[in-house]
């Protein structure tokens, strides 16, 4: 290729958002962020409301992403959404720390609470495992979390070695080594 031809499509690439880079979050947001209560409008006028979500049914409040991301206008999808935070999976021990202040770790009861159909606890415990409906297709979870396919750790301990963790992508409920990598979603009371 000719060594003109090489220049301009790197001058390109820099004039962008970046050649490889992750160009999923376009959009300007005027309010947005981890720490805000608003999302607020966005350059679109979209407005995608609080970074909370109550579950009337329980009184909870959740955050409406997992730790370490935050809801607001995607530009590349057209609609709200969590941004950043792609990769804050966490092991196990890390879980306690996640989550803001005034937050805590949802613990495997409170996760089922928003899935619906569960297996009786008792008999996910004798059994290892349990199953619920999953959150698309379940209320509230499938209108608190639209679209949300991700493995939680629970703040609730199997063993030393083990702690529960919940799907929602298929509404498994099980256990996993700790040094296990998932999602971790925040609730207060």
């Amino acid at each position: 290729m000719p060594r003109a031809l090489l220049l301009l499509l790197s001058a390109a690439c820099i004039s962008t958002i970046g050649c490889g880079e992750d160009s999923q979050n376009t959009g300007e947001v005027e309010d947005s962020g981890p720490d805000d209560e608003d999302a607020g409008d966005t350059d679109t006028g979209e407005d995608c409301g609080a970074q909370e979500i109550t579950d009337e049914a329980t009184g909870l409040t959740w955050k409406r992403c997992h730790a370490g991301a935050w809801w607001e206008w995607i530009e590349w999808k057209s609609e709200c959404g969590c941004a950043g935070g792609m990769v804050n999976t966490k092991v196990w021990d890390e879980i306690e720390g996640a989550c803001d202040a005034g937050w805590r770790a949802a613990t495997v009861q409170e996760l089922m609470g928003v899935l619906e159909d569960c297996d009786p606890w008792d008999d996910i415990v004798a059994g290892g495992s349990g199953s619920c409906t999953n959150c698309p297709d379940s209320e509230p979870c499938g209108s608190m979390f639209p679209a949300d396919g991700r493995f939680y750790w629970a703040a609730t301990e199997a063993s030393d070695a083990e702690a529960w963790n919940v799907a929602f992508n298929v509404g498994t409920v099980t256990t996993a080594g700790k040094g296990t990598q998932y999602y971790v979603r925040c609730v207060e009371e």
